[in-house]
């Protein structure tokens, strides 16, 4: 049950932070009819999701590292840690937020960094993945976590049984 924990926040890490840094948007489909939930995530495989699991311990300790270089990028560029936090869900769920010239600027001068923080922290990861998951199939798998209840039982079937 712990690591299934640690899954929820690799997931939600993934699907919050760096679709949003990204110039995405945290909830874009997340509405998904179960059709459409269905197909997308039916032809994940019980190989790719017990790569998954081995790959969590990979994406905890890199997402720790992330976190102390979020929060310097952040610090260096003069924002209190708490308003980019505000600033970011707000973006994330498109809604309107008041912010000054200065803060604007400061914003995108963190993001351009964080941008480029995040194909950093990409390519460290992809590399580190077990054989036979791909990034984007790692990234499809922590969606489906996130948002269809069958694949979610199928990882918590599978944990439970290693």
């Amino acid at each position: 049950m712990r690591a299934f924990k640690s899954a929820i926040l690799v997931g939600l890490f993934s699907l919050i932070f760096f679709p949003a840094i990204a110039g995405g948007t945290a909830h874009s489909n997340v509405l998904l009819t179960a059709n459409n939930t269905t197909n997308k995530y039916s032809n994940i495989t019980d190989a790719e999701i017990k790569n998954f699991i081995k790959a969590l311990p990979i994406i905890k300790q890199k997402t720790k590292q992330i976190q102390g270089k979020i929060k310097s990028v952040i610090a260096k560029h003069g924002m209190d840690a708490k308003r980019f936090g505000e600033i970011q869900l707000s973006k994330a769920f498109n809604k309107k937020i008041n912010m000054t010239k200065a803060e604007t600027d400061k914003y995108n001068a963190i993001m351009k960094d964080l941008n480029v923080l995040q194909a950093e922290m990409e390519k460290e990861v992809s590399a580190g993945l077990p054989t036979g998951l791909t990034m984007t199939r790692f990234k499809l798998i922590a969606e489906a976590l996130q948002r269809d209840p069958q694949t979610q039982g199928r990882i918590q079937a599978i944990m439970h049984n290693n």
